[in-house]
């Protein structure tokens, strides 16, 4: 699991709550706000504790729509660009079962063109659960979970062969 470092997503000057995860890729920080609608990302893809890149939902229309880097290391953001969607102009919208039940189960999606994020709220709202579809194909490469609902991802799942079912879990 990845550290719990501060992160002031809105700008107030105080360190805001989120849910953490290792993606294999880097560490992420998943802020939602008070409906537990997911409004940024931000990631550490080095694991040196600052931020590298951060994508907002400066709108709140539900989509992140801009683009923050960090240019110099600092954990500051030096550059800010509006996201762009996907190529096709879309994102899926798969079925997706979080809790195992058979049932499809309602969640949050995201995605920088490259990669789609789908986000599962609890009746709390937080997020427990984060699925990801890589190379965008409609069918999920890997799932996080908050299974003991503490706000930080704790187990996570890898689809080996493809066909967007959860295999085995994560190394």
């Amino acid at each position: 699991m990845s550290e719990h470092i501060y992160i002031d997503f809105d700008g107030d000057g105080h360190g805001d709550r989120y849910d953490s995860v290792d993606t294999g890729h880097g560490n992420e920080y998943i802020h939602h706000d008070q409906y537990g609608h997911v409004d940024a990302i931000a990631w550490d893809h080095n694991r040196d504790g600052l931020i590298d890149v951060l994508m907002t939902d400066d709108d709140h229309d539900g989509g992140l729509d801009t683009y923050q880097t960090d240019t110099n290391g600092d954990g500051y953001m030096d550059t800010s660009h509006p996201t762009h969607g996907a190529e096709d102009g879309i994102q899926h919208h798969p079925y997706i079962d979080f809790n195992g039940d058979g049932h499809g189960d309602p969640y949050y999606s995201t995605t920088d063109g490259a990669t789609d994020e789908y986000f599962h709220v609890d009746g709390h709202g937080h997020v427990d659960a984060e699925s990801v579809d890589f190379d965008r194909n409609g069918l999920m490469d890997r799932l996080f979970l908050d299974s003991n609902h503490d706000g930080r991802f704790d187990r996570a799942y890898v689809d080996t062969n493809g066909d967007g079912i959860m295999d085995r879990p994560a190394r």
